[in-house]
């Protein structure tokens, strides 16, 4: 058993090696765009506004932070819910990020030169170079922003992968074997420390996933962590009742044995 995340940039091959891999495995294989479709069936919202919110920064003077914040909790926890039997190869911009936390999780970065991805956006979309070579930019740019604003970090940052394949040198068979057989070490078997960090992050997103299904509190900005049951919520808030209402939603959420409240009542909340 193995959960490997390949972070695929624009046209760098990683969807090819990612479904090989799984085939390889045995594992089920899951890209970005599955993942948003059972977001959506799984938490009865419109695909169109969880797409942006993986794919748009938000901006704080349309004031849509908080919303897109929510959004990508609800894919967070939709990811979450498919690896809880500890399989999974999931391809996509961010799913290393999504899953931080995890433990002895394998993180991949497939790279390829921008010639090469020119070339394969060429091929994809039936364009020219020009053309190829402008989409390609655009969407680095767009991919960037994106983690910055909505993660925190650079997605590009090597420091977040442990290892990186480089397509342009090496084969995509080539490239699968060498994945499969870096997932068969201890580093990268699960055991009860990936089931025991998968069980925090689940719980701590279930109760995300509350608050953000509840208008008054859709649009809180706090942070959540668990620990076997124990639920601890951070953070500034506008009002008493809001607080209270945050506490109360994440004692109802199933598995929560106890929360602690470290809420502050400010002036810094956004609605």
């Amino acid at each position: 058993m193995a959960i490997i995340t390949i972070s695929r940039g624009t046209y760098s091959g990683g969807k090819a090696v990612a479904e090989k891999l799984a085939q390889k495995l045995n594992h089920p294989c899951l890209s970005r765009e599955m993942l948003i479709q059972k977001a959506t069936q799984l938490f009865d919202l419109k695909e169109g506004q969880l797409t942006d919110a993986m794919e748009e920064a938000p901006t704080i003077f349309r004031g849509d932070v908080p919303i897109s914040t929510a959004n990508v909790n609800f894919v967070r926890a939709a990811l979450l819910q498919q690896i809880e039997n500890l399989e999974l190869v999931y391809h996509g911009l961010a799913g290393d990020l999504l899953l931080r936390g995890v433990k002895k999780m394998l993180r991949v970065r497939t790279i390829a030169s921008r010639e090469y991805r020119i070339n394969a956006a060429m091929e994809d979309h039936n364009i020219d170079h020009a053309h190829a070579s402008e989409m390609v930019d655009t969407l680095d740019r767009k991919r960037d922003k994106w983690a910055i604003e909505v993660l925190g970090t650079e997605w590009s940052d090597p420091s977040l992968y442990d290892v990186a394949i480089n397509l342009n040198s090496i084969s995509l068979d080539s490239a699968v074997d060498t994945i499969a057989q870096m997932s068969r070490l201890d580093e990268f078997t699960v055991d009860d420390t990936t089931t025991r960090s998968m069980n925090d992050i689940i719980l701590s997103s279930n109760v995300w996933a509350a608050l953000t299904m509840n208008r008054p509190t859709r649009a809180v900005q706090v942070q959540i962590t668990a620990d076997d049951g124990h639920v601890a919520i951070h953070g500034e808030v506008g009002s008493r009742k809001v607080s209270e209402a945050i506490i109360d939603i994440a004692r109802n959420v199933n598995g929560v044995k106890e929360v602690t409240d470290n809420l502050r009542v400010g002036l810094a909340w956004v609605w």
